[in-house]
């Protein structure tokens, strides 16, 4: 009797083994199916949600084309001299780019007229030299803002040309 009583507690004891063996094995399992789906719900989301970051916005704004031509008429004759037909500036002689290849964008519109009326270290008084009005300087910036891509226009603190 004693035998079977030694065989009968060994299978209990196999039994309750195998109970928390097969617990513990749910809980992993468990653990990794849920790792699993949270990885999945991740990779999907990336793919829908990261191409989009940054693309620029496709948002056509309409500029008042008489302005912009008033604009390109003045730096065409009194700009592109110094900072080129299309913007692109002299660094060799501190001559900034105005096309957003450079920092002009980071500027306000008010300190980029400023500019343009007052002059700087390297820039000449352009327009209080010519008596230019306030609305030819905003149409010079009218003008070379055209060149600059839409995040640096949502990034520059300003409104003119837009």
């Amino acid at each position: 009797m004693g035998k079977q009583k030694r065989i009968k507690r060994q299978n209990q004891d196999d039994s309750a083994n195998s109970v928390a063996e097969k617990s513990f094995i749910d809980k992993h399992f468990l653990k990794l199916v849920l790792g699993v789906l949270t990885l999945a719900v991740v990779l999907i989301a990336s793919v829908i949600f990261l191409p989009n970051l940054n693309k620029p916005e496709q948002v056509e704004v309409q500029i008042n084309q008489e302005v912009y031509n008033h604009g390109k008429k003045l730096y065409e004759a009194n700009c592109a001299s110094c900072h080129g037909l299309e913007g692109v500036g002299n660094m060799q002689v501190q001559i900034p780019a105005l096309d957003g290849s450079m920092h002009s964008w980071h500027h306000s519109d008010e300190w980029l007229i400023n500019q343009i009326m007052h002059g700087g270290i390297n820039m000449p008084a352009v327009g209080a030299n010519l008596a230019w009005s306030q609305e030819d300087a905003e149409a010079v910036l009218t003008y070379f803002k055209q060149w600059w891509k839409p995040q640096h226009k949502r990034a520059q603190p300003g409104e003119i040309g837009e």
